[in-house]
């Protein structure tokens, strides 16, 4: 499979977390893996760097699982305050159009909602790729500014209605994902249970399940909870909300 995960933070200089973890071992396990990001502390090399809006690639990204190989993307943007965001997520929409396009993408991996979520569901339902929404925190209360919170707020309620299947973090979350998306009737939560360490080498081998589970389990409506990282054991609960 071609798959792309798409996130707002710095894949290179954020601390190594599950996003690293999913991508890496999807790609041991033979699969085509994509990334784009936002490099969100960025910071300017002398007066005159106002950034551009030229894409940089990255080839054969491996943080978390050796052997692994991460191909990334990073959209350019304007290196001043709020403009930063701005003129980023224009760039996505054009480079998640055109990644779409070149490698083509069979399912997307969400994990952020205002820097690029709404181009994601737009561009991807224009396609016909599904779109996973990994949701692992309270977006709209990371937000620094208290005046852009509401409407942050807003956008996740606009992208958990739009996407193919959302999977949270906690059983607690997915109570707040949940509220937070009306729109999605009678639904059912799916415990992913993932006992051991990331580490441990026979992960690659468990983590193609994992990932089929998603894309099937979406089809029917459903809603996934995954509680950590893809590790060398899988077991599979289900609870009825």
């Amino acid at each position: 499979m071609n798959i792309l995960f798409i996130h707002e933070v710095d894949w290179l200089k954020k601390v190594v977390f599950e996003i690293h973890n999913l991508a890496e071992i999807l790609s041991v396990r033979s699969h085509n893996v994509y990334a784009i990001d936002y490099e969100d502390s960025w910071k300017k090399n002398g007066i005159f760097d106002l950034g551009n809006l030229k894409t940089k690639e990255f080839e054969g990204i491996s943080r978390a699982v050796p052997g692994s190989s991460v191909s990334l993307r990073r959209p350019g943007f304007i290196k001043i305050p709020v403009l930063s965001r701005v003129s980023a997520s224009f760039s996505h929409y054009f480079e998640i159009q055109k990644t779409i396009k070149e490698k083509n993408i069979d399912v997307i991996m969400l994990y952020s909602v205002p820097t690029n979520g709404l181009q994601v569901v737009h561009i991807a339902r224009r396609f016909g790729i599904p779109v996973v929404f990994r949701s692992i925190d309270i977006l709209h209360r990371l937000v620094r500014h208290p005046v852009l919170r509401p409407a942050t707020r807003c956008l996740e309620k606009k992208i958990y209605a739009r996407v193919d299947a959302i999977l949270a973090i906690t059983p607690n979350h997915s109570r707040y994902v949940i509220c937070t998306c009306l729109s999605i009737p009678a639904c059912s939560i799916h415990r992913l249970i993932a006992p051991g360490s990331a580490k441990n080498g026979g992960s690659r081998r468990k983590t193609g399940l994992l990932f089929s589970s998603v894309l099937f389990l979406s089809s029917a409506g459903s809603m996934l909870l995954f509680a950590g990282s893809p590790v060398s054991s899988i077991g599979y609960r289900r609870r009825n909300c």
